[in-house]
């Protein structure tokens, strides 16, 4: 392959799953869609899936005509290729020159009966194809009365085109609104203001949600959740860039039994679990190579199963997706399309009329507003530290601390849990490194849970005394021993609620046991962790420990809980310091810190 070409998507659909009807069989047809052809290029190679098929397809015959010249398409030499339920075949190179801004017709015969279950509904100002009555494969026109026209695409996904290095794919992933017209419509805009080097590619099927899909003949059509959907449909050959904006029908479908049988109450998500969604989407995305580009969700006012509730989850998941700085752009389609004086709705010229989809001059709207991503000079302009809201500040927090000290860990030493237990408890109002060296002399004289529990009091204060407050901590330490021996056999508990039961034990040390002894979600909170809290502004003024771990737990993903707070640690200890001025100037935290100077 010349190392100045390579593959490129020119342009594409999603595939989902027809609308159930008693005709689900064709047989004896020519589908024939128009491509729009962003690239120059002399070779291509086109992609049938049947992914949502339930048997087999065959495809006799397919070609490809530009300028009314036909060239045949092959797969494995063969003109005719059978594809399984589930599966994808995509051709062999086809040799075919096209010219930027030419339009290219695929035609496919279904010579036998074809379960058309493989589709996907799309309209636009570039789509819309037709079906011919018998082989019209080779027909420059189609016989007026043996054909019709029709947005429904059957099986034909992809076309790739190998084309210069400079060009490629910008993937639009979403629902019904994307389905229809705004990718087209960006097409063209992106040609109209000379970024010829972009093709845009849709991956949208109607009615589709995040996070549930329907299992009836009935709502099947509405096609399937994001994770049956994402990683089959936005792999992208020669991709940068994914537009998605979808969560709307998770939003407004669920009504409840009583009114629709299919859609119960219970698959109404909470704000938490729509994002979850969506951060998948991003890592996904991110996993791919991708620039991730999200948008917001349009008005609804109006539209049959609209209420106020649903409206402020919509506002809410908008929101989240604005202050999202883990991805690379968000397009404010709400804004671009809603009324200026109810921001509820449409504007009047944007509505299509059910309150749901844009008009014609909506889509347009929404291309213009996702054009400006890609204008030459546009940087994605980032908020600054005070304006982000502190779930997004806490995952930048995660990030670049993780980055900063990779390796963070307790700091104090231990080689069974019920050391670490002693050694925590020494360690209020004293150094790790002091209570490190102190342990081995308790150890080494009482070497055993039992041995601690019997052992002179007495004897227990004079080895911990050097790490302060010793008749306290002595005391604490024999009781805990004592009840560790004699009600749990020795085993340290490894949930909060017994844990707390122990003498000296508090949520501060329950948490480093149950995080760093038995892997599970935690948060220890230290005097590093909420000064650094407050000062960071992942909490406002707040000093007492229990409130600062609760109002964590809100913003913190619980995977992520224990290995800051180890982090915060030693981000205190070296530069958020408390004794003395932090340093600001040296911190990674700087950007994102609402106290930094």
């Amino acid at each position: 392959m010349n190392e100045n070409l390579k593959w490129v998507a020119m342009w594409g659909n999603a595939v989902s799953i027809s609308e159930n009807r008693p005709e689900s069989y064709a047989k004896d047809i020519t589908l024939r869609y128009p491509v729009f052809c962003p690239f120059a290029g002399n070779k291509i190679r086109i992609t049938f899936d049947n992914y949502c098929g339930l048997e087999a397809v065959s495809i006799a015959r397919a070609t490809v005509m530009v300028e009314g010249v036909f060239s045949q398409v092959s797969f494995g030499g063969s003109e005719n290729v059978t594809i399984g339920a589930g599966q994808k075949s995509t051709s062999d190179e086809i040799d075919v020159c096209v010219k930027s801004g030419q339009t290219m017709y695929v035609s496919f015969y279904l010579e036998d009966y074809t379960q058309m279950r493989s589709s996907v509904y799309v309209q636009g100002p570039l789509s819309g194809g037709m079906y011919s009555l018998g082989d019209a494969t080779r027909e420059v026109e189609f016989d007026i009365n043996r054909s019709r026209k029709t947005n429904i695409y059957y099986f034909l996904s992809n076309i790739s085109i190998l084309t210069g290095v400079e060009n490629q794919a910008i993937v639009c992933y979403g629902d019904s609104i994307t389905a229809q017209d705004w990718p087209d419509y960006l097409q063209l805009e992106l040609r109209e203001n000379g970024l010829n080097q972009y093709s845009v590619i849709r991956r949208a099927t109607s009615g589709s949600r995040i996070l549930r899909e329907y299992s009836c003949i009935t709502y099947e059509s509405y096609g399937l959740k994001g994770t049956n959907r994402f990683e089959h449909e936005v792999p992208t050959d020669g991709a940068t860039h994914v537009i998605i904006q979808q969560g709307i029908n998770d939003i407004i479908h669920p009504v409840g039994v009583e009114v629709n049988p299919f859609r119960p109450m219970s698959d109404m998500p909470g704000l938490e679990e729509l994002e979850a969604g969506m951060e998948w989407y991003i890592a996904k995305a991110k996993s791919y190579g991708y620039k991730v580009i999200l948008g917001t969700l349009l008005p609804i006012e109006g539209w049959r199963t609209y209420a106020p509730f649903r409206d402020e989850f919509r506002n809410a998941f908008n929101e989240y997706m604005r202050n999202n700085h883990g991805v690379d752009g968000v397009i404010d389609f709400d804004k671009a399309v809603r009324d200026v004086r109810a921001p509820k709705a449409f504007g009047k010229s944007y509505d299509s009329g059910d309150h749901l989809h844009p008009s014609g001059k909506g889509y347009e709207r929404m291309a213009q507003e996702a054009l400006g991503f890609f204008l030459p000079g546009n940087i994605k302009k980032k908020r600054s530290a005070s304006s982000m809201t502190r779930k997004e500040r806490a995952r930048l927090v995660i990030e670049k601390l993780k980055s900063e000290y990779p390796d963070s860990g307790c700091s104090l030493v231990y080689e069974e849990p019920w050391k670490l237990l002693i050694s925590v408890r020494l360690a209020a109002q004293c150094t790790d490194e002091r209570v490190n060296k102190i342990v081995p002399k308790l150890y080494e004289k009482y070497p055993t849970i039992e041995a601690i529990a019997n052992a002179p009091l007495s004897d227990i204060e004079d080895i911990v005394n050097p790490c302060g407050l010793g008749r306290s901590k002595a005391r604490d330490i024999k009781a805990c021993m004592q009840m560790l021996h004699e009600v749990y056999k020795d085993i340290v508990p490894d949930s909060m609620e017994e844990l707390l039961k122990l003498p000296g034990v508090g949520r501060k040390s329950a948490n480093l046991i149950i995080g760093d002894v038995y892997g599970k979600p935690a948060i220890v909170t230290d005097t590093h962790c909420i000064r650094l809290s407050n000062r960071i502004g992942l909490v406002t003024d707040e000093k007492d420990p229990a409130k600062v771990e609760k109002a964590l737990w809100k913003i913190v993903p619980p995977e992520e809980g224990n290995a800051l707070c180890h982090r915060l640690v030693d981000h205190g200890r070296l530069i958020c310091t408390a004794r003395t001025a932090p340093y600001c100037d040296r911190c990674c935290l700087r950007d994102v810190c609402k106290s930094a100077k």
